[in-house]
C-alpha cells in the first residue's frame, strides 16, 4: 500500500499510479512482460485533495498464470541460487507539481 502521496497546490487531482512489476524468470521477460502478466490497479482513499493532505492509495497486484512479481526486498532462497531478483518499485508518475511520496507500506 503507498500512504503518504503529500500534495502541494493542486486540489482535486487524481494521481497515477506507475508500478514498475517485473514479471517473469528469464532477464528479457522481466524486462518487457507480455501485455496482461500483471494487472495494476490503484485505489484512492479520498476523492478531494487539497494542499498539506496526505492521500492513501492501495495498489494491488493481479498476476496471470506463470508470472510473479519479486518484493520490493527479495530474499533468494538457497535453493534459488544464482537467480538475480529484480525488486518491485512503486513510483508517482504525472503528479501534480509540489507532490510527493512520504511512504510506501509493504505487506
Amino acid at each position: 500500500m503507498l500512504t503518504g502521496a503529500r500534495f502541494g497546490r493542486h486540489r482535486g487531482s487524481a494521481v497515477s499510479v506507475f508500478l514498475i512489476a517485473m514479471a517473469g524468470a528469464s532477464p528479457a521477460v522481466a524486462q518487457n512482460p507480455p501485455r496482461g502478466a500483471v494487472r495494476v490497479d490503484d485505489r484512492l482513499a479520498q476523492t478531494v485533495v487539497r494542499p498539506g493532505d496526505v492521500l492513501t492509495i492501495a495498489v494491488t497486484l493481479t498476476h496471470a498464470s506463470g508470472f510473479h512479481t519479486w518484493p520490493h526486498e527479495p530474499v533468494v532462497p538457497e535453493e534459488f541460487e544464482g537467480v538475480n531478483p529484480i525488486p518491485t518499485e512503486i513510483e508517482l508518475a504525472d503528479a501534480p507539481p509540489g507532490t510527493e511520496l512520504v511512504e510506501v507500506v509493504w505487506p
